[in-house]
């Protein structure tokens, strides 16, 4: 149901660039959640526990080493194409310089923290390494702000299933989890590789890949409360997972990982649809205030509207959806995925209002609106775990997207009639399926 619903909600590219985003992150989508209840159960509740919380930290630095240009980048690769060699060349070199800190930090964070438990520390190292050769992913940004991803795509999909049945070859054999963290280190820099030998084919021979410091400088000078706020995110995303292996173990940490696999596999959905969607918007924001209100608007129900389409069935279904992936072993990650799903619904609010920021150059407001975010999922956290467990752990993550992403809204002036259009969009989600008038 959700696709079709998006291209009537969609118009001409940019519903050809979602169709084409869609299909390659809905695959990855479908066998992501089907391999990983096979490795959850071959691996069992503590060493699926572990993996994801090696899984964890990386994805914490991941968001430091991003640094927050990508969006912005994407903006001035549109305002000055015949410049997009020196943008991609510059976020390129920038989130390499910044992976390979994060990667040194992951290891001495995990070595001093835990200097016992050489497997886990193993496992962070191992996945370390994807981080830095991920940098290259940041090629994207050319395909991204020409809105043409289909050139890209087939080859990632084609890289993922291999590597797919490689991850079956390790079960089969009987493989440790220290494996299936190298293969996901491998996956990372192969994605990086090809995507960067796309971009060079993509930008032609007349152009040049270039790393000025100076603009990189001139990007961070924007994007560091983006970073900051990015880093938050991820934070308070991963906080629970981070806090329930501190205090109930991995095997809490394992039931709870197979409880948020969908949601967390279905976050890809926000990030796919503002790609495909920010180009548009600053083509209306240059069209006037009218133009651009009529295009948040849009933008804000076509994300509730997805985010329903998933929430619902799954929330119901998520007794069947836990025994079919993950076994009886893990039913008590039932309420969880019930639960946790709807933290959907906020992401896509939160990261549409995201691009407004953007578009507004009012960035600096994405760090309060996440700081709120962090320290109130931190709170709930401490509150709800030592009483609910895993539940009080689902349970905190969804209030604090929701304070976060749609409370916060309401914190500053200038950010309080982007709040009233949320709340408009989760009330009248179906308004998007009505064709765009032709006078805008």
């Amino acid at each position: 149901m959700t696709i079709p619903l998006v291209t009537r909600a969609l118009r001409g590219p940019s519903a050809k660039n979602f169709l084409w985003l869609i299909g390659d992150r809905s695959v990855r989508l479908v066998v992501a959640v089907a391999m990983g209840g096979w490795t959850a159960r071959y691996l069992g509740v503590e060493d699926y526990g572990l993996l994801n919380y090696g899984m964890a930290i990386i994805q914490i630095l991941s968001a430091i080493s991003l640094l927050g240009m990508e969006g912005l980048a994407v903006r001035e690769m549109l305002r000055t194409p015949d410049l997009v060699g020196k943008w991609l060349g510059t976020v390129i070199g920038f989130r390499l310089i910044a992976s390979l800190g994060c990667a040194v930090l992951a290891i001495i964070t995990a070595t001093v923290l835990r200097p016992d438990q050489s497997r886990e520390n193993l496992i962070v190292a191992v996945l370390a390494l994807g981080l830095i050769a991920q940098s290259f992913e940041s090629g994207e940004l050319l395909f991204q702000s020409r809105a043409c991803l289909r050139k890209l795509i087939p080859a990632r999909i084609c890289l993922f299933l291999i590597l797919t049945i490689v991850k079956i070859i390790f079960i089969k054999s009987g493989c440790s989890v220290t494996w299936f963290a190298a293969l996901t280190a491998i996956e990372q820099g192969l994605g990086g590789i090809i995507t960067f030998a796309f971009a060079r084919k993509e930008l032609g021979l007349g152009r040049v890949m270039m790393f000025s410091i100076r603009d990189g400088m001139g990007l961070l000078q924007s994007s560091w409360p983006l970073a900051i706020s990015s880093l938050a995110i991820i934070i308070y995303l991963k906080m629970a997972q981070l806090l329930l292996k501190n205090m109930m173990g991995d095997g809490s940490l394992g039931i709870y990982s197979a409880g948020i696999r969908i949601s967390d596999s279905a976050n890809f959905l926000p990030t796919a649809l503002s790609t495909v969607l920010l180009p548009g918007l600053m083509q209306r924001h240059k069209q006037g205030h009218e133009e651009y209100q009529y295009g948040m608007m849009r933008f804000l129900r076509i994300s509730v509207l997805i985010a329903y389409t998933i929430c619902l069935p799954v929330s119901i279904a998520s007794p069947f959806i836990v025994h079919l992936l993950f076994g009886p072993k893990y039913m008590d990650a039932v309420p969880v995925m019930a639960i946790h799903i709807w933290s959907l619904v906020f992401i896509f609010l939160g990261i549409a209002r995201g691009q407004h920021l953007i578009t507004e150059r009012k960035t600096s407001l994405s760090l309060l609106f996440n700081v709120i975010g962090l320290i109130s999922n931190l709170l709930m956290n401490l509150a709800f775990i030592p009483k609910l467990g895993i539940k009080g752990a689902a349970i905190a993550t969804v209030v604090s997207y929701a304070v976060s992403n749609l409370a916060a809204s309401f914190v500053t002036p200038s950010t309080r009639q982007i709040g009233r259009m949320q709340i408009l969009a989760i009330l009248t989600p179906w308004e998007a399926l009505r064709p765009e008038p032709k006078s805008s």
